[in-house]
């Protein structure tokens, strides 16, 4: 009953915002409604254009991989409207330039313009309607709480605010192109347009290179140094390591204020032998974690000949099974998969990553997309170099592992199937971006008949697709040696440049799971549909989006296959790292 009581409280209050807001709207228009006349007495809006915008209204407002806020739908639409509106402009001006089309007389114009108006307003709201109910649909499939009803008032509010925005802006870039063009055309003594051409080409010129300066001298300054500062801040909820198994700890050449905040959070976590004993039920050895940071050494080859001589002080090359780990952008190195592997193998595990950036991995991915193959591919060639050295029944299992940013920098280096085979005993790689390789590749080559999300490459010979952890709860196949993990729903996958201009085999296909059935592909917007949906991928739990924490033991057993493992064991431990999030409902 509180919660009742709480939500119509909310909803009261909410609705005597919207009502103060439509009454100080009212007074303002009331108030300067002279001003508000002429200035829109200069404002001269397209038909065709307005015809057209409402079809990229309409489009906008379609779903897609994630449930989206009404905000997020309205700046959505607002775009949406905007590419129809400009598409209709343009499409206008080619039908009077080269069809002479006649001009309607006033009248016809009226009566047309009047039609459009009704025609808007049932659009808009249909379409806003029709919206919060792909919305629900599209949430009760994910498990997510409805949005209100006063979400279709933010939207069409939202969407008109950022076309006013956008059609401001497009109408100073005319002005512009215009002035331009005057410009050029008084240079009578260059051939006809080569004036004209030469003073746009100096223009994109100027102000191409004025926003890049801008974006290096503030923006991304901006940026680095806020991020670089996250990235120095010792956190006290993760203090400094007591077992020298761990860099960072005493007598480690890896010290721990350079470790940076990311690795000094994988250092200073995870199950200790004691816990790994109380959840096996027999002895166990302390895991080993090594960790380089950007500011432990100078430079990517200084880092991975820091993490050896960490591996060599930890006695890593003595345990059962080495793990190759490849950070997000941030130096993130997500806890419950790295415990999870711990606990699956009883503590005989060594683990090893280096930063390559303290970057968000969307950051990361621009600004230093070349640091995460590279770092991955140095350590993992030399850790090989290492082992190759070492007589065959005395080296640890050499396991490949990475998250998301990760996972595209820690398989760069293979070639695909084969070499995969030849040179890892396990590889899992979770929530692979779509301009990944070779998963990019292998994806496309799958074979005949098997869908783009849950692919199967040369009958899993070597490779194993899993959307869904409970397909192999209790596979036992001894085959396969890599898992590529991803969810249908997950959109860091599933994002191309290519949905700019081409339908996906993964959209003409049956819809995954928690895919909407309304899900349809446009040019252009369904790009810009799954581009917002990698923010609220991350905020998604359970079995979709982007965060896989409540998903993993399952795959991971699969691909690094421990001992007298069974489907309780999984979820006991699936409990014990993750615990299921319930909801407040």
């Amino acid at each position: 009953m509180v919660h009742i009581s709480n939500s119509l409280i909310w909803r009261e209050a909410c609705q005597a915002v919207y009502i103060r807001l439509l009454s100080c709207y009212y007074n303002c228009i009331k108030k300067h409604k002279k001003h508000i006349q002429q200035a829109l007495s200069c404002i001269r809006f397209n038909y065709l254009g307005i015809s057209f915008g409402l079809v990229g209204y309409f489009i906008a407002l379609t779903p897609s991989l994630m449930p989206r806020p009404a905000l997020f739908m309205g700046v959505v639409a607002g775009v949406g409207f905007a590419i129809g509106y400009s598409i209709g402009v343009f499409a206008s001006y080619i039908a009077r330039k080269w069809h002479r089309i006649a001009e309607p007389n006033s009248a016809t114009k009226h009566r047309a313009w009047v039609a459009l108006g009704v025609v808007s307003i049932v659009c808009i709201a249909a379409s806003s309607l029709l919206a919060r109910y792909w919305q629900n649909d599209q949430r009760a499939l994910l498990d997510q709480p409805p949005i209100s009803n006063l979400s279709t008032l933010t939207i069409v509010s939202i969407a008109l605010a950022v076309f006013v925005l956008l059609y401001v802006i497009q109408k100073s870039i005319g002005w512009i192109c215009r002035r331009i063009t005057n410009w050029g055309a008084k240079l009578t003594f260059l051939p006809p347009y080569t004036g004209v051409i030469s003073v746009f080409a100096l223009a994109i010129f100027v102000i191409a290179g004025t926003i890049t300066g801008l974006l290096e001298r503030t923006a991304i300054v901006a940026i680095d140094s806020s991020y670089k500062s996250a990235n120095n801040y010792i956190d006290p909820a993760f203090p400094q390591p007591n077992s020298r198994l761990r860099s960072g700890s005493t007598g480690s050449a890896a010290n721990w204020e350079g470790l940076g905040r990311e690795g000094r959070r994988f250092v200073s976590s995870g199950p200790d032998a004691n816990a790994i004993s109380q959840f096996t039920g027999k002895p166990a050895k302390e895991p080993v974690r090594v960790y380089a940071g950007l500011n432990n050494a100078d430079g990517r080859h200084a880092q991975v000949e820091l993490a050896m001589k960490e591996l060599e002080r930890t006695g890593a090359f003595d345990r059962k099974m080495l793990v190759v780990a490849t950070p997000t952008g941030s130096g993130w190195i997500e806890a419950e998969t790295v415990a999870a592997l711990e606990y699956m193998h009883d503590g005989d595990t060594a683990i090893v990553a280096t930063q390559y950036s303290y970057l968000p991995s969307g950051f990361a991915f621009v600004l230093d997309q070349g640091d995460a193959t590279s770092m991955a591919k140095e350590l993992l060639n030399t850790v090989e170099d290492k082992l190759h050295s070492m007589p065959q029944d005395t080296r640890p299992k050499l396991i490949a592992y990475g998250l998301s940013l990760g996972s595209y920098g820690g398989q760069s280096d293979f070639a695909g199937e084969n070499d995969f085979e030849n040179r890892l005993d396990a590889g899992f790689f979770v929530g692979t971006p779509g301009f990944s390789e070779p998963w990019r590749t292998i994806t496309r080559d799958r074979d005949a008949g098997t869908p783009q999300v849950e692919p199967v490459y040369h009958h899993a010979k070597v490779i194993k697709f899993v959307t869904n952890s409970r397909d192999v709860l209790n596979d036992t196949d001894p085959r396969y040696k890599i898992v590529y993990f991803q969810y249908a729903t997950d959109p860091f996958v599933w994002f191309d440049a290519r949905l700019l201009y081409a339908k996906p085999d993964w959209m003409r296909e049956a819809p995954g799971r928690g895919v909407s059935s309304h899900l349809y592909w446009f040019p252009v917007v369904t790009f810009l549909q799954v581009a917002i949906d990698q923010i609220y991928s991350l905020t998604i739990s359970g079995d979709n989006g982007h965060d896989y924490s409540q998903d993993t033991v399952a795959p991971l057993a699969a691909a690094t296959k421990p001992q007298n493992w069974n489907a309780d064991k999984t979820r006991t431990l699936q409990a014990l790292i993750a615990p299921p999030t319930t909801s407040e409902d």
